[in-house]
């Protein structure tokens, strides 16, 4: 909210951002004016334990290393939730905004989030409401950094039990937006059979 640059950039207190990031970041903006948001692959920084492995694969930040666009008027063929699916668009750990459109869309949910009784989703939740407006959001594959996963199982699955209690949270508030209910409804079979592909999997990981 106090943000005095066009553009403001995110990450976490455990990543480690790789010289270049913001360089890249800002590239990505200057490239495609029509970009209101930027992510970029979160990469594992040590994957030294079986934590650390599981982390990798459950959490699946690292979205690949080709360019992505996402528009409402033009939903990408490989997500049948779009724009509801979780971390399609990336994560708050890698991601920049011009911060006009942040304020636009009333900026993120400061109800949830870490630190908050959800835990988290307030990414997600400020994304999906970012594509709902008719932003253009971008995927830079260049402008990568490290994340350093929970090196214990029980950390591990702290995390991952908060993350499902965060998903819960976005899920709730979509289904409480008129505009993101009547998007959600006409995907509503796909997004349960997601959500129950989702919940599988980190029970696999715990």
């Amino acid at each position: 909210a106090e943000a005095r640059t066009e553009i403001v950039a995110f990450t976490d207190d455990d990543t480690e951002v790789d010289p270049a990031w913001a360089s890249r970041i800002a590239g990505a903006f200057a490239a495609d004016p029509e970009l209101a948001c930027v992510s970029g692959p979160v990469l594992a920084a040590r994957l030294g334990s079986p934590e650390e492995r599981a982390a990798d694969v459950a959490l699946a930040w690292n979205k690949g290393f080709t360019p992505r666009r996402f528009t409402l008027a033009e939903p990408p063929a490989d997500s049948p939730i779009f724009p509801f699916a979780p971390g399609l668009f990336g994560i708050g750990a890698n991601l920049a905004v011009r911060a006009g459109a942040a304020r636009a869309v009333g900026g993120f949910d400061e109800a949830m989030g870490p630190g908050t009784p959800t835990h988290g989703g307030e990414d997600c939740e400020f994304l999906v409401r970012m594509i709902l407006a008719g932003n253009v959001l971008g995927y830079a594959p260049g402008a990568y950094l490290w994340h350093h996963h929970r090196p214990d199982q029980a950390a591990l699955n702290t995390q991952l039990e908060g993350y499902a209690v965060g998903l819960g949270s976005f899920l709730a508030k979509v289904a409480l937006s008129p505009q993101g209910r009547s998007v959600a409804l006409r995907r509503l079979p796909a997004a349960v059979a997601r959500l129950r592909h989702i919940s599988d999997r980190e029970a696999g990981a715990g």
